[in-house]
């Protein structure tokens, strides 16, 4: 019986291309979930086994790899990556030998082995110069863009997803417009972009409803609602991540639900309902441990140790907080180590044990300033890809014209008693469209600086520029030996103005709290929006005297104003944590901001609307 059965299957496919028919074929499936077409391409393998055909096993494989991806399977991709090489050396085959490079290059990046992933990346945008078949040009370039994402070089992500758009448009591949969208979308949340993430990811889903893709369509929304929960619109990202949870359990795919589950466990402690929030990291846990999702993991453990912490379940947060120390590689995930050394010295403080808080908390600042570093890097190369962006419509705007003068010019040739006048014609449109260029390229380059250093809200000092300013004046304090005032603001219960009035009233909020520092300050004195709702200000040959007036000058000068859209009954207060230090002091800059904060936070737990302040005396 059982012979007769594979006889049946091998008469089915009499040549090896019959079965690369079928293969292609299942590959274009957008309908069935993952698991069912792997568990098909499994039967396509083993009758090319069966029969030796080396090529169809390499093409089942690097599909089945590819869904692997998707599912975040990694395990079964090793196994499969290692079954593969072999075959595929003997083929020969460069659109195969790219398909695994990409897929090893994928593995590094899940496994956070930077070095080697780069490596590939180098040898993969070499190859783009060589392949002329323009799918898989294109699919190259997209894979790479994403790549390169993940490893945080914007710059080159940009301009390969631009070049894998443009052919998968040229060549109508809805599908690969659509990957390349959500890897824009990711992009843009990476660096901050929400609203451009969630427009890019918004459009893709377009596409991707339009293909019936179920599967690809659980990701954009639960990538939608996540870029909801950066802005703290925990709303919009429960109706997001409550559509992606509904997709994802129609297919059974737990991975999926446990991802969007995140979001809902996220918002519930952002709320501060702990129990609730605790009851689903703990569900989800299990489900990205079994599958070796290694950053969801530490996530999920992270938000159990927290939650367990204000449940005053000290045992459970030891316990979970030892678990993601261990799957943490020193030097590697800078936010990951932060936020563990944030919540351990969290629970060392609830547990009276202030020696290790305080060691805790020495590390998180060594921590905090490199990763200060590589966020200044990152605006800094947002603000160069909106600059690029711009500044590739002005050329692009340029070569338009250029072009439609070439051909006025070609018509124009039949009458060769106006050929002249239409030469002169065209040179004074190209000296203008050059002039025009020029102006454009110096304002947007005038721009991209003001990006750079100005908080686009409130017109002041952005964190890049108050932080260069506070240098300066601290090395010039230093120099001159005089005293320097430090103080990091924070405006209370700023959540509550945005939910109650909404996001517009909480910008006035802000732009009236810059117009009181502005007035209250001297022209000596330096302030900016140091990030959200958090204002770092520089005062100069100052000690701890003149802090009470300033404090009280800034809140009379703030609850003055008519806030437009804010109940004339509703003030608006700030607590303030201040170091002063004078001219013996040796301590970095950086120290002295993170004390400012500590003595803020200290203000904000002990009742609000006040300010803490403390001398360093070196």
């Amino acid at each position: 019986m059982l012979s007769s059965t594979v006889f049946s299957v091998r008469a089915e496919y009499a040549t090896q291309q019959d079965l690369i028919t079928k293969i292609e074929a299942l590959s274009e499936d957008r309908t069935s979930d993952p698991y069912q077409i792997v568990s098909k391409l499994k039967e396509f393998t083993d009758i090319a086994k069966d029969n030796n055909w080396q090529k169809s096993i390499a093409l089942s494989n690097v599909i089945a790899m590819n869904l692997y991806m998707s599912i975040e399977d990694f395990a079964e991709i090793e196994i499969l990556l290692a079954e593969t090489k072999p075959v595929a050396a003997n083929l020969n085959d460069l659109e195969t030998d790219l398909r695994l490079q990409i897929i090893e290059l994928n593995l590094f990046i899940s496994k956070n082995m930077l070095v080697e992933a780069k490596q590939i990346q180098i040898q993969l945008q070499e190859k783009t110069k060589v392949i002329e078949d323009p799918v898989l040009l294109a699919d190259v370039y997209q894979q790479l863009g994403q790549s390169q994402e993940e490893t945080e070089n914007f710059s080159e992500s940009i301009a390969n997803l631009t070049k894998a758009y443009d052919l998968y448009l040229e060549q109508g591949d809805d599908y690969g417009v659509a990957s390349t969208l959500v890897t824009l979308g990711n992009l843009y949340l990476a660096i901050g972009g929400y609203d451009m993430s969630i427009e890019y990811n918004s459009k893709a889903l377009n596409y991707i409803r339009q293909e019936n893709d179920k599967f690809g369509e659980s990701i954009v929304l639960y990538n939608i609602a996540s870029a909801y929960l950066r802005q703290d619109n925990c709303d919009k990202a429960l109706d997001f991540s409550s559509l992606s949870t509904q997709v994802a359990t129609e297919l059974n795919d737990n991975i999926g639900v446990a991802w969007s589950s995140m979001i809902t466990a996220d918002c519930f402690s952002m709320n501060e309902n702990w129990e609730k929030a605790l009851e689903i990291y703990q569900s989800v846990e299990p489900v990205f441990e079994d599958t070796n999702i290694f950053k969801m993991q530490v996530n999920a453990l992270n938000g159990i140790a927290r939650a367990a912490m204000m449940l005053s379940q000290f045992d459970l947060a030891e316990m979970s907080l030892e678990k993601g120390k261990s799957l943490i590689s020193s030097g590697i995930i800078l936010d990951k180590q932060l936020k563990y050394l944030e919540l351990q010295s969290q629970l060392y403080f609830l547990q009276k044990d202030y020696l290790n808080a305080y060691l805790s908390q020495e590390e998180m600042l060594d921590l905090q300033s490199q990763i200060n570093e590589n966020k200044t890097e990152q605006d800094l190369q947002r603000s160069r890809l909106e600059f690029d962006s711009e500044l590739k419509e002005t050329e692009n705007a340029s070569l338009q014209k250029q072009n439609e003068l070439n051909e006025q010019l070609i018509k124009q040739k039949e009458n060769q008693n106006q050929v002249f006048i239409f030469m002169l014609i065209l040179m004074l449109f190209l000296l203008l469209a050059v002039i025009i260029f020029s102006v454009n390229q110096f304002s947007l380059r005038k721009k991209f600086k003001n990006l750079s250093l100005e908080d686009p809200l409130t017109k002041t000092r952005n964190r890049r520029s108050i932080l260069q300013k506070a240098e300066l004046m601290y090395k010039q304090a230093k120099h001159n030996r005089s005293a320097l005032s430090v103080m990091l603001i924070d405006l209370d219960k700023f959540k509550i103005v945005n939910d109650t009035y909404g996001h517009d009233v909480g910008d006035n909020v802000l732009k009236a709290f810059a117009k009181a520092c502005e007035t209250s300050l001297r022209d000596t004195d330096a302030f900016g929006r140091y990030g959200g709702e958090e204002w770092l200000v520089i005062l100069p040959n100052d000690n701890r005297k003149i802090v009470d007036k300033v404090f009280n000058r800034i809140s009379d000068e703030l609850n003055k104003q008519d806030i437009k859209g804010l109940d004339e009954q509703h003030n608006i207060t700030f607590s303030m944590g201040v170091v002063t230090f004078n001219n013996d002091a040796n301590i970095s800059l950086n120290k002295l901001i993170s004390e400012a904060d500590n003595l803020l936070y200290s203000a904000k737990e002990n009742g609000r609307n006040r300010y803490y302040i403390n001398a360093v005396m070196g």
